[in-house]
């Protein structure tokens, strides 16, 4: 995995656009962030709640720092879609209302 050399307020500092590959810090925040939450056994409303302000808060945050490719979108979408249908941090269940009205 590469790591760039210096990081400020938790968000590496680069003069050039982020490769896919160091973007991984990235993911393994959210990533941990859900494994986090999974023994809590949240509701669907608290799992909606926290998914809303907590993950596509700090995903706002990093957009305004750097252009994030539609590859890490996608997936990010994938982590959040997963924990909020089922729980825990792959898909059990189909969903039940559609993504965008989230």
């Amino acid at each position: 995995m590469e790591e760039l050399p210096f990081k400020y307020l938790g968000v590496p500092l680069s003069t050039k656009k982020l490769k896919v590959i160091q973007w991984c810090s990235f993911i393994n925040k959210i990533m941990f962030r859900i494994n986090s939450w999974i023994a809590r056994k949240l509701s669907y409303a608290g799992r909606t709640q926290l998914v809303q302000t907590v993950l596509f808060g700090v995903q706002s945050y990093w957009a305004q720092l750097f252009i994030i490719p539609a590859k890490i979108i996608k997936l990010i979408e994938g982590l959040c879609r997963s924990y909020l249908w089922s729980g825990v941090g792959y898909v059990t269940k189909k969903a039940l209302i559609a993504w965008e009205r989230v």
